[in-house]
């Protein structure tokens, strides 16, 4: 089972897949897929893809021809603080890309 965010970033997000989706972008330095995401998370791939669409709109996201990318380093920050990466499920999903 995936770890849970912080509340205080549940909060401020609003749920519980948005937090999770961004941290595998949080923890990983180059580019990931919607599938990738979904497989390092245990969410649901229909979940997934609304949450980075929204990150896309915010411009908290970047869509390539690889996969989606962080580029917000203060929400990198956030999450990498409220969603230790040694609690996360991601690096060893994130690794193989």
């Amino acid at each position: 089972m995936p770890a849970e965010p912080d509340p205080v970033l549940l909060g401020l997000a609003g749920s519980r897949t948005r937090p999770l989706t961004l941290s595998v972008l949080a923890s990983s330095p180059g580019r990931v897929t919607g599938y990738r995401i979904a497989e390092a998370t245990g969410l649901a791939r229909q979940n997934v893809d609304p949450e980075l669409r929204r990150a896309i709109r915010t411009e908290m996201v970047r869509e390539t021809a690889g996969g989606f990318r962080l580029v917000d380093d203060d929400v990198r920050a956030l999450l990498r603080k409220r969603v230790p990466i040694s609690d996360r499920p991601t690096a060893r999903a994130t690794r193989r890309l």
